[in-house]
């Protein structure tokens, strides 16, 4: 695998699940991760939506009411 490659792949990608998809075509994304890097992951979850604009789904949102 050429990092090139993925970086390639990765910039024809429009949505965030696109991008996991490239990942999870050439990295093992299944293994454990350890206590930090779970903490890590987590805690730039909000940064991610906010960055991406991402939006709750419908259903979500009717919960809510």
């Amino acid at each position: 695998m050429n990092e090139n490659e993925v970086k390639d792949k990765l910039k024809l990608c429009n949505t965030l699940n696109e991008i996991f998809d490239v990942l999870d075509a050439y990295y093992d994304l299944d293994q454990r991760i350890g206590i930090i890097s779970k903490s890590i992951l987590i805690n730039s979850v909000n940064k991610i939506i906010l960055i991406t604009g991402a939006k709750r789904k419908k259903w979500q949102e009717e919960e809510k009411q």
